[in-house]
């Protein structure tokens, strides 16, 4: 009995720690947005800077009054954030906690 309930407490322990990483956590889910709704500087400059990116997820954002477009993703094995000006300029980097 206390066998089973090791490997239980294993196993709902190990379903806990994968789902606190899933990408769909990090996202701030009333601005997601597709990547088809991304203007194409922003994600060419996204893209020329952070090429082995994954996990990505678009945001819609704004820095001050000015809209931006925000993207969280993994890198190297860290995971980061990045705000974009409709032109493709970067406006701030982060890593995402």
């Amino acid at each position: 009995m206390k066998k089973t309930a090791g490997i239980l407490i294993i196993v709902v322990a190990s379903l806990f720690a994968t789902s606190c990483t899933d990408k769909s956590d990090r996202a701030d889910k009333k601005n997601v947005i597709s990547a088809n709704e991304v203007p194409a500087a922003v994600k060419n400059a996204f893209e020329a800077k952070y090429a082995a990116a994954s996990d990505i997820i678009w945001e819609d954002a704004h820095e001050g009054e000015a809209k931006t477009y925000k993207v969280k993703f993994k890198t190297n094995d860290k995971y980061m954030k990045a705000e974009y000006k409709p032109d493709g300029s970067l406006v701030k980097e982060d890593t995402d906690k």
